[in-house]
């Protein structure tokens, strides 16, 4: 008798195990959105952007370029997985607006120096706040600089 019960319950735990495992492959399997999606909001590859935030509106507003010409989004799926636009699912012409903002180098032009040595050890880097965005889910960005401070110098 005992020997049954024992034997029940490996095998209700084997079957727990093996279901918990083929959710788990499932679930990743329906839940992949396809490639991830890198944007360079700052438009400035050469220069360092960092402490960034993305944030999503909780509204709809009329979908426009960064210009303010409205456009039709038009969302697609990939069912074949080769990165091309199969099948046309829906289209509208609203979207919720995506902020970001950050902070990018400038370069003012003039050369930082050494204290102590008095070479030129390159240009003088300073950083600037920045604001981007996006009314076409992140297609183009409207950017601005929230600081404009970079060129400015607290030694006057």
């Amino acid at each position: 008798m005992r020997y049954r019960q024992k034997f029940r319950i490996l095998l209700s735990a084997s079957a727990l195990l093996a279901l918990s495992g083929a959710i788990t492959l499932f679930s990743q399997a329906y839940a992949d959105d396809g490639p991830m999606v890198r944007k360079n909001v700052a438009k400035t590859p050469h220069m360092e952007s960092e402490h960034a935030q993305f944030s999503m509106m909780q509204f709809y507003v009329p979908a426009t370029k960064a210009d303010g010409t409205p456009v039709l989004l038009e969302y697609s799926a990939d069912r074949d997985g080769d990165n091309q636009a199969d099948e046309l699912l829906f289209s509208r012409d609203y979207a919720k607006p995506l902020v970001v903002t950050y902070l990018d180098e400038e370069e003012d032009g003039a050369a930082d120096y050494d204290i102590e040595t008095g070479d030129e050890i390159g240009p003088d880097i300073q950083r600037d706040i920045w604001a981007a965005v996006s009314m076409d889910d992140g297609e183009t960005w409207k950017q601005r600089n929230l600081s404009e401070s970079a060129v400015e110098s607290s030694f006057t």
